[in-house]
């Protein structure tokens, strides 16, 4: 299962769904003149239809914000993206807004990078339960997020992630802190009491922190200091304590 975690994960490390889907990147500004469009039900956001966005931007001459990516929750109040100017944003448009954002009750793997990293980690954090108790496989794990996410930071330098095509959208960018936060959060939790699994936790933030990327570092460094403070308070021996701070310093 694992290795079908990894190819699915692979399979979204693509330079458009690494970047803002052929959007200009937003930077989270709302505009003054803009209107808010509210989801017209709950769920996650699966896909996101770019071209007919920009075709519909077009023939209303506005500017859309498309304020959440495939992935992320959609409730009834939270806007899901913002038309500017408010004065073009008619019926029609918003309906194709909602249309062209397809909502689910399932978050899908096609276009959702941290859907799938959070499956790698959740089998992780089963590996650590006392029911199950086989940090091997924990460990093997954070070797192949830090693989996919050493794939990530290169795929930064890559001008097609960012490259503009749809001149009339905007899209939030995934940031590292997101992806660091997905994979190791709950695995520096449910591993504070395990030695050899904090050591590696470390040394996987480690290699991250020094891959040239220094959102991804600064995002590594954090959580390093975040699971350094977690197994502080749960292990027993100062020993296995000073093993765990002695990687964290590496970081």
């Amino acid at each position: 299962i694992v290795g079908k975690l990894y190819d699915a994960t692979l399979a979204t490390l693509r330079p458009e769904i690494v970047g803002t889907l052929g959007a200009k990147t937003w930077q989270g500004g709302i505009p003054l003149q803009g209107q808010a469009v509210y989801p017209n039900k709950v769920g996650y956001i699966t896909a996101l239809d770019m071209q007919a966005l920009q075709q519909a931007a077009e023939r209303s001459n506005v500017h859309i914000i498309i304020s959440t990516r495939p992935g992320e929750i959609a409730e009834t109040t939270t806007p899901i993206a913002y038309i500017s100017p408010a004065s073009n944003a008619d019926e029609n448009l918003i309906h194709c807004l909602n249309t062209a954002l397809v909502i689910d009750s399932k978050r899908q793997p096609l276009m959702d990078l941290r859907h799938n990293l959070l499956n790698l980690t959740e089998t992780a954090d089963r590996a650590l339960s006392p029911g199950i108790n086989d940090p091997g496989t924990a460990i093997h794990i954070m070797n192949i997020q830090m693989d996919l996410l050493l794939q990530w930071a290169n795929l930064q330098n890559n001008p097609q992630c960012y490259a503009v095509q749809y001149d009339r959208l905007s899209l939030p960018a995934v940031t590292a802190e997101e992806l660091v936060n997905d994979c190791f959060t709950p695995i520096a939790c449910d591993s504070a009491s395990e030695v050899e699994v904090g050591i590696r936790l470390q040394k996987v933030l480690q290699a991250l922190a020094r891959a040239g990327h220094p959102e991804l570092s600064t995002a590594a460094k954090t959580m390093s200091e975040t699971a350094l403070e977690l197994a502080e308070h749960s292990l027993v021996a100062n020993a296995h304590k000073a093993k765990v701070a002695k990687a964290a310093v590496a970081v």
